[in-house]
């Protein structure tokens, strides 16, 4: 999955999830938070193949998890 993907699947994810704090955070600080949790849930990937031995699919699933599962943090 590349990174644009990603961002493009937290994005899809948050505008179902919680659409009134996308809506007041505007599109520029959503962009940027989106590519943030990005380069986190990559992060997070790379650390679970690392320490667990898993494949990049297992790996990826369970980042996304885990970053999916939060409500994003969008700063003023």
């Amino acid at each position: 999955m590349t990174k644009d993907a990603i961002v493009v699947a937290i994005l899809d994810h948050w505008n179902r999830q919680c659409p009134n704090e996308v809506a007041e955070a505007g599109p520029k600080e959503v962009q940027e938070t989106a590519a943030a949790t990005a380069e986190l849930a990559e992060l997070e990937m790379e650390v679970l193949m690392a320490e667990h031995l898993m494949n990049r699919e297992m790996a990826w699933s369970e980042a996304s998890r885990i970053f999916l599962a939060q409500k994003p943090v969008f700063e003023d």
